[in-house]
């Protein structure tokens, strides 16, 4: 009896609480709105540190081989671009990470909550610039050169998929099997080579206008609220006592 106690009283111990009890998660979805916000307080180690994960879901990103592909080079493009600010995030202590899923694209950071606000901003105002410039008369999404250094390096991905470990082939055609639609990268390859960059400019331009978000993020109370704003894609505001339920 008396080691049930002492584990009872361990697993109180271990359970977070915040002001009104344990830390649970808090969902919002402003009516009429694409943006679905989940939010959950840390209320256990006291840290000042924000995670965030963004799932941008677009119905264009997997309709297709070549819609996959462009969805591929996408992200390796903003990547690129974001390049610019990643030894600004680094000193700050903050990380980030693009990468496209079946879905669209899934933007993650990790750090301080003081400055990773900005470094969101930033990601999505080179979004909306590459839409913009892609859609502008003589301009393009990104510079010829920064076009055909992705093209090749997802063409190479593509190509060298074949040369894994057969388990790991046996592995993902099994999977491909359960899936559909589920695009094999032969038919990415096959379907992306004769691209050519202004088809890619016309993706970019329509990619945003069909984006759906959700946002999930976990973080200490902070004094203030937090905000993230975009003029033409995105815009909410976020009070943390508003959603603490």
């Amino acid at each position: 009896e008396g080691e049930g106690e002492e584990e009872e009283q361990e697993s109180q111990e271990d359970t977070p609480s915040g002001p009104s009890g344990p830390s649970r998660a808090c969902s919002l979805k402003p009516q009429g709105s694409k943006l679905h916000l989940w939010y959950l307080q840390d209320a256990k180690w006291n840290e000042p540190r924000l995670y965030l994960s963004a799932k941008l879901s677009s119905g264009q990103a997997f309709c297709s081989p070549l819609a996959v592909a462009m969805t591929d080079l996408y992200a390796s493009v903003l990547q690129e671009k974001l390049n610019d600010y990643a030894y600004y995030a680094d000193c700050a202590g903050l990380q980030y990470s693009v990468r496209n899923t079946k879905d669209g694209l899934t933007f993650s950071c990790y750090g301080y909550h003081q400055k990773l606000p900005t470094l969101v901003q930033r990601v999505l105002q080179e979004m909306q610039n590459m839409a913009i410039s892609a859609g502008a008369a003589g301009q393009g999404a990104c510079d010829v050169a920064l076009y055909s250094r992705m093209k090749e390096k997802v063409l190479r991905h593509y190509a060298n998929a074949r040369f894994q470990q057969p388990y790991f082939l046996a592995a993902m055609a099994t999977t491909w099997s359960l899936e559909s639609p589920r695009w094999t990268d032969r038919e990415k390859h096959t379907a992306f080579e004769p691209c050519s960059q202004k088809e890619f400019d016309s993706f970019c331009a329509s990619f945003l206008r069909q984006l759906r978000c959700e946002v999930c993020f976990s973080f200490l109370r902070p004094t203030r609220p937090i905000h993230f704003k975009n003029p033409k894609s995105f815009s909410f505001s976020i009070s943390t006592t508003r959603l603490w339920a």
